[in-house]
């Protein structure tokens, strides 16, 4: 049976690609908050724990990350995954925490209040978009209907989607703590320095 992963902070039209997945016999794996989203649907979600089998204590930190993970979304339908009894993940559907938006204090600007799980998985499944689908936008759920048809330029094009989103999400990281504490610290007057003498 075909899996993916939601882990979405804007849930827009989620319920869109919940259902397009449910009706092809996806088992969907949800981080919590967007388990409840999805329930609220009607739609069959399963906790993401159940699929990771992290520690415990450690799911507050990266809900969806774990070698499980990263095992399923970066691999094929191997033999050898079957031997470690994981299942491939087929499609992550995934948008990131917004911290510059959530946050206003650089020293909140920690392991809470950061996407790390998001990026990595994403990033995951683009190096393997041969075997893998990475959604990152509600504008690409409507591709989750012709799943199995989807070709390899179609492919190609949501990793470089993938890659870019999640470049551009470090760039936004970056400029939040540029602006809200570097550009007035010690530091930021050295590395303003240091880009005058280049």
């Amino acid at each position: 049976m075909p899996k993916a992963i939601f882990s979405v902070y804007d849930k827009t039209a989620v319920e869109f690609a919940g259902k397009v997945l449910q009706s092809q016999g996806f088992d969907i794996y949800a981080t919590p908050g967007t388990l409840r989203y999805l329930n609220n649907y009607q739609i069959q979600a399963f906790p993401v724990e159940d699929y990771c089998l992290n520690p415990q204590g450690f799911n507050d930190y990266f809900s969806s990350l774990s070698f499980n993970t990263l095992v399923g979304v970066l691999t094929d339908h191997s033999r050898q995954v079957k031997d470690f009894l994981i299942d491939k993940i087929d499609v992550v559907v995934y948008n990131f925490v917004p911290t510059w938006k959530i946050i206003s204090n650089v020293h909140d600007f920690d392991i809470k209040n950061v996407d790390l799980g998001g990026p990595t998985i994403v990033r995951a499944a683009a190096i393997n978009y041969k075997n893998t689908i990475p959604i990152i936008s509600p504008s690409q759920y409507p591709i989750l209907k012709d799943l199995y048809s989807i070709s390899l330029e179609t492919r190609i094009a949501l990793a470089r989607n993938a890659f870019d989103y999640c470049s551009w999400y470090d760039q936004q990281l970056s400029q939040f703590l540029e602006s809200s504490y570097l550009s007035s610290s010690i530091l930021g007057d050295v590395i303003e320095k240091e880009k005058r003498e280049q």
